[in-house]
């Protein structure tokens, strides 16, 4: 689907998550700490069930007056507040250093389930709520690093990715602070199964066999056991590690649930991780462009295998255009989009590249601009500036 069509009658508005009362235990960070119900690693190693599917998704609600208005106040405050000149640049010092410890200490996670050792719960639950706070202190800062590549590991940048474009969603979906740490927790650990998968398979180019097929398949079960390694975590977690490959019209895997009978923190994560993986590059095929994977998104809620509210709450997080993505402008000028605005979704904030020779940019916001605006998108090999604003 093209992006410029209008979506608001394809997407609908998102249902207004209900609270969860707080529970104990303070991960290191200066905002309140996710409140997920700890369960013993040793004590779920088996697919979950419908019961508790519903049993945690009624109690991830939260009402507009509460969740939703508090989200709202928290992000414009810090809107208003944005650092100018050398503070800004401080920030995103700040800001980069959050994006590579964490990607360090994802890093770490990994390799120990990997291998099989004890990793605290305490860690994923403080990294997941350092990125709730960094996103809502700042989201558009933090999402322009989603496109940074490192080389090597897929699996590690792409699990904080998607833990930090599922932390966006369930922002523009109304979940309370303690709800988009338990959600981070999710998505960091979504796709454990993997690390039981050979390099081998994973880096082939070529038509999986049925046997092949069948272990990829059947990574999210795998995933329920490598947790165990985990000391603690939220309840939802392995509700996501086992749905999260699930699809609304039931064509997804390992048990092909439907509808509401998959949890919405899993479909929110398919949604991060479809994306993420459009926009990686892989052993079969080039990375797309984030216009381009963003389309594909919405094509694919529109067709039925994405949740349509999740969808929606990514649209409203990066933009029709989104952050990170070069676009030309319509005075011929190439930019770099830098911030999101969710009430004007073709009309985002930009970094115009002034000059190549000295990597220098003027930030324009489109919304204030009204005789400027977005042309189209900059697809394919014209991205070769893309390096120049790295992280901006």
């Amino acid at each position: 689907a093209d992006p410029a069509t209008d979506i608001s009658a394809l997407l609908p508005p998102p249902e207004t998550p209900a609270p969860t009362p707080a529970g104990a235990g303070a991960p290191r960070t200066a905002e309140r700490a996710p409140a997920p119900s700890p369960a013993p690693a040793a004590a779920i190693a088996t697919p979950p069930t419908p019961e508790a599917v519903k049993k945690t998704r009624d109690t991830s609600r939260l009402t507009v007056t509460g969740g939703q208005r508090h989200i709202t106040d928290r992000m414009r405050a810090a809107a208003a507040a944005e650092p100018e000149g050398e503070a800004a640049e401080g920030q995103r010092a700040l800001f980069r250093r959050l994006f590579e410890d964490s990607y360090v200490t994802v890093r770490a996670i990994l390799r120990d389930v990997e291998r099989g050792r004890p990793v605290p719960g305490e860690t994923v639950r403080a990294l997941a709520s350092n990125l709730a706070g960094g996103t809502l202190n700042d989201k558009d800062l933090l999402l322009n690093f989603v496109n940074l590549r490192k080389r090597g590991d897929y699996l590690v940048p792409h699990s904080l990715n998607v833990a930090i474009l599922a932390i966006n969603v369930g922002v523009q979906l109304g979940y309370e602070v303690e709800r988009l740490g338990e959600l981070g927790c999710a998505a960091l650990l979504h796709d454990l199964g993997m690390l039981r998968l050979s390099e081998e398979l994973l880096a082939t180019r070529r038509r999986l066999s049925r046997k092949e097929l069948a272990a990829v398949r059947d990574h999210p079960a795998a995933g329920l056991k490598a947790l165990t390694s985990v000391s603690s975590y939220p309840e939802t977690t392995p509700l996501v590690l086992y749905q999260e490959h699930e699809r609304c019209d039931g064509s997804g895997y390992p048990e092909g649930t439907r509808g509401d009978a998959i949890h919405d923190f899993a479909k929110i994560v398919a949604v991060a991780d479809v994306y993420d993986a459009l926009i990686s590059r892989r052993p079969w095929r080039e990375a797309e462009s984030p216009f381009k994977a963003l389309a594909d998104v919405l094509q694919m809620a529109e067709s039925g295998l994405l949740d349509p509210a999740a969808s929606r709450g990514l649209l409203e997080a990066l933009s029709r255009f989104p952050v990170g993505s070069w676009v030309e402008l319509t005075d011929g000028s190439v930019a770099k989009v830098v911030a999101a605005r969710p009430d004007g979704l073709d009309r985002p904030e930009v970094a115009v590249l002034t000059s190549l020779a000295n990597k220098s940019y003027q930030r324009v916001d489109l919304a204030l601009e009204k005789g400027l605006s977005v042309a189209r998108a900059v697809e394919g090999s014209e991205r070769s500036i893309e390096h120049l604003l790295e992280g901006f």
